[in-house]
This record gives structure tokens, C-alpha cells and sequence, in this order.
């Protein structure tokens, strides 16, 4: 009830063209219930596609009617809505969405920094000699 169907639009996007892998972009014009409480409004509709079709959208982007581009028979059209998303035309909204919902990409950098250092050994079984086991823990710095 919180979108317009006719103006509504799942795209597979690709936030770095080296990534094998698409993410789901959900491009949705909010109906007039749902600017009451969007954040409410957008965590049902992420909730409600990721419980019925398995995937979590990782962008839910709020449009005006005029920003969903449509062919001359009212068909959307997701590739330009893709290379639009690619190009940064939504960069904004995607912003003004996740500050919105809170989500882990608005904490800053300075908040959150990853830290390397030694960890403490935990139920040591000795190893022959000459041999050593090295354990990295965690994810990717770079990430």
C-alpha cells in the first residue's frame, strides 16, 4: 500500500563494475499514506520483497513519478533507470534514504575503524618442529 505499482521498478544495478555480482534496486514512488512515515513505509516494503522473493533490495530509492522513465506504451524502462543509478543521478536519494533508515553506510569513517593486532592464544596443541599455523580473523580491511 506504500508504493504506486505503475511506478515502481526492481533493476539489478552494479555499484563497482568489477563486482561479479548485481545488487537489487528498488526504484518506488511513495503514495500519499506513505510520506506519513516513510522509514515505516520503506522497512515494510524491504521486509515484504525480502520475505516473498528471498532477495534483500540494497537500495530503496524514492522517486517522483517523472524520474521512472517510461517507453510510449507506459513500459518502464529499468535500463535506463540502471545506467541512470550508475552514473549517480540517484546518489542523492540513495543518501537521503539511508540516513533515513539509519543504515550501516551512514556511519562515518572516523566513527568506525578497523584495527589489527595480536590475539590472544586459546587452547594451544603444540605443532612439530620448523611448522607454524598463522589464523587471520575477520573481514577484509579494504572493505
Amino acid at each position: 500500500p506504500y508504493a504506486e505499482r505503475s511506478f515502481t521498478a526492481a533493476v539489478a544495478v552494479r555499484t563497482d563494475p568489477s563486482s561479479p555480482t548485481d545488487q537489487l534496486a528498488l526504484f518506488l514512488h511513495l503514495t500519499p499514506e506513505a510520506t506519513a512515515d516513510p522509514a515505516r513505509a520503506l522497512r515494510e516494503i524491504a521486509g515484504k520483497v525480502t520475505r516473498e522473493i528471498g532477495v534483500s533490495p540494497s537500495f530503496l530509492i524514492p522517486v517522483a513519478r517523472d524520474a521512472v522513465p517510461k517507453t510510449e506504451i507506459g513500459k518502464i524502462q529499468r535500463t535506463r533507470l540502471r545506467k541512470g543509478f550508475e552514473a549517480g543521478d540517484f546518489d542523492d536519494e540513495v543518501r537521503r534514504t539511508q540516513l533515513l533508515l539509519g543504515t550501516a553506510a551512514t556511519v562515518p569513517d572516523w566513527f568506525l575503524r578497523p584495527v589489527w593486532q595480536r590475539a590472544e592464544r586459546v587452547g594451544t596443541r603444540p605443532t612439530a618442529s620448523g611448522r607454524h599455523t598463522l589464523v587471520l580473523a575477520g573481514g577484509d580491511p579494504q572493505a
